[in-house]
């Protein structure tokens, strides 16, 4: 048996008794995150443990509140606790994900409700997705 390893991606090929049969998998990975020197991340979303935690969550010239993403799965995202207070459409957010670079804040019918980009600084900037306010996470 043939095994290869390519970052991120595993490649076996067997050859039974002169038949040949190939598998190729492919597995996501944090381990080719670039970090700016400056503090900020390079457009790149940082791995999950960096996201964990307690945020304060503003509307700009509007509402604020404190949510808290917890790394522990829920609904093929991670639980996020949202509480009442905060601005318009957040109460419903109970879940968040990570896709690409956006760290998206969903309901468990992964109904987006915001959609944040990093921004450096521990800090993202975003937009509610129902009506596009701007939207921002803070430590």
């Amino acid at each position: 048996m043939d095994q290869r390893r390519q970052r991120g991606n595993h490649h076996v090929q067997r050859r039974p008794f002169g038949h040949s049969h190939s598998e190729s998998r492919s597995q996501d990975s944090w381990s080719d995150i670039s970090v700016d020197t400056g503090g900020g991340w390079n457009n790149t979303a940082p791995p999950n443990e960096a996201i964990v935690g307690r945020w304060s969550l503003a509307q700009d010239g509007g509402d604020n509140c404190t949510i808290e993403l917890k790394a522990d799965e829920w609904f093929g995202g991670h639980r996020a606790y949202t509480p009442a207070g905060c601005p318009d459409g957040f109460f419903d957010v109970n879940r968040w994900t990570v896709s690409g670079n956006q760290l998206q804040l969903t309901d468990t019918n992964n109904r987006i409700i915001g959609r944040f980009w990093p921004s450096g600084d521990g800090r993202w900037s975003g937009k509610r997705e129902s009506d596009g306010a701007r939207m921002s996470l803070n430590r």
